[in-house]
Order: C-alpha cells, then structure tokens, then sequence
C-alpha cells in the first residue's frame, strides 16, 4: 500500500509505503516525480534500517544504515556514487574500518580495527 499525491503521473509531497500488515515501510518526500530529501526505511518491526538523503531521484549527501546484524554503516553519496568518507561501526559503537570513497571506487588506505591497508572493503561489506 502507498500514501502520497500523484499530480500529473508524478508523485509529489510526502510519501508513505506500507508493509501489508500495516507498519510503515518507507517514508519520505518526492519532488516532480523524485524523491527529494530524507527518506528513511523501517523494518516490520518498526526500527530504522536506513535513512538517505535524495536531490532529484539520486543518492545525494549522508546515508545511513542499521543492519540487522547490529551496528551503523555511514556513507556519503555524489549523484548515486559513494563518495567521501564510509564507516562502520560495531553494534558495541566501536568503530570496525572507514576509509574513502572517490566517483565510487575505493581510495587511499583503508583502516581497519586500528590497521591500514589498501583494501578493507571485505571487513567493511554490508
């Protein structure tokens, strides 16, 4: 199910998905057909699993995300490429690598649990 205004095929405003048992999926703003600011997307259960920042339909600013296995992974996003800094912290809030993002690849040195390598990207996945 969904909430929202649909003016000339496109929604705009304030956008609500639901799951089919009623909890709130998704939540966010659409502007002339795109999302547009934060949108935020919920577990069944009602927590968080992840809010980004939209300009336009793209992935644009902060994103971040709370797996299901415990701890936040933070990531900044340039026209739907991460770029920019991306960290990962346990679910203890203890920090498990960061490293830095350019046009969407890997760059520089990768710190992971207090040891910089050039690639840390299989400790840092999702």
């Amino acid at each position: 199910m969904c909430e929202g205004q649909l003016k000339k095929r496109e929604f705009e405003g304030n956008h609500i998905k639901f799951y089919y048992t009623g909890e709130i999926g998704i939540k966010g703003k659409s502007s002339k057909g795109f999302r547009d600011g934060l949108w935020t997307h919920y577990y069944k259960n009602g927590k968080i699993s992840s809010q980004t920042e939209y300009s336009r339909g793209k992935k644009n600013g902060k994103s971040v995300t709370f797996p299901t296995t415990g701890g936040r992974i933070e990531e900044h996003f340039t026209e739907n490429l991460l770029n920019g800094l991306r960290t990962r912290w346990y679910e203890s809030g203890v920090k498990m690598c960061e490293g830095m993002y350019l046009n969407g690849r890997q760059s520089g040195l990768w710190n992971s649990n207090g040891t910089s390598q050039q690639s840390a990207e299989f400790f840092c996945s999702s």
